[in-house]
């Protein structure tokens, strides 16, 4: 009987163990999205956050969204920026706007650029990776819940090796931000 339910217990932590280690599939358009937000961040140590961003900012379920109209202001591409960050990194003036929107929605390469401007330009202001993370959204509480989803998305992302790396491709972000 002990054999009975030792061996119960060893089913149903295996179990338990196995569903924490579950990675996510993706779609096709997805998984380009994030190697395609990996790449572009690798220069600026920002792969990984920047995939982070991609999957927390534009992913519903097997759909990318590129436009929110309820953040204040709308904001767009698959970083999701607001209008008026989005002037305000490039500089664009009230009437500019719309060409800046349509950008942001056709271009994702062009998201991720103002992305990681936006990076950049916090990055003053932030010690950690966390800090960092969570300024890009803001400030205050949603902001550190922000930078907590982002670990959980880069976690996840390093666990189950959803990028093609280099072999002798070592990141300040891989090795700093968990």
């Amino acid at each position: 009987m002990k054999n009975i339910i030792l061996g119960i217990a060893l089913v149903l932590a295996a179990n338990t163990t196995l569903s924490q280690e579950v990675c996510r599939n993706y779609t096709y358009e997805q998984n380009n999205l994030l190697q395609l937000a990996f790449d572009r961040g690798v220069d600026h140590e920002y792969a990984y956050t920047l995939a982070a961003i991609v999957q927390q900012e534009s992913f519903l379920g097997d759909y990318v969204v590129r436009i929110n109209p309820f953040d204040k202001g709308g904001s767009y591409g698959i970083t999701h920026i607001t209008l008026s960050t989005a002037r305000d990194l490039t500089g664009a003036g009230h009437w500019e706007g719309r060409k800046v929107v349509e950008m942001l929605v056709k271009d994702d390469g062009y998201a991720l650029d103002l992305a990681i401007k936006k990076l950049l330009k916090v990055q003053g202001r932030s010690k950690t990776f966390f800090q960092l993370w969570g300024n890009y959204n803001g400030a205050g509480p949603a902001s550190r819940q922000y930078a907590s989803k982002i670990l959980k998305h880069v976690q996840q992302f390093k666990r189950c090796r959803v990028f093609y790396l280099d072999d002798n491709l070592t990141l300040w972000s891989e090795k700093s931000s968990t």
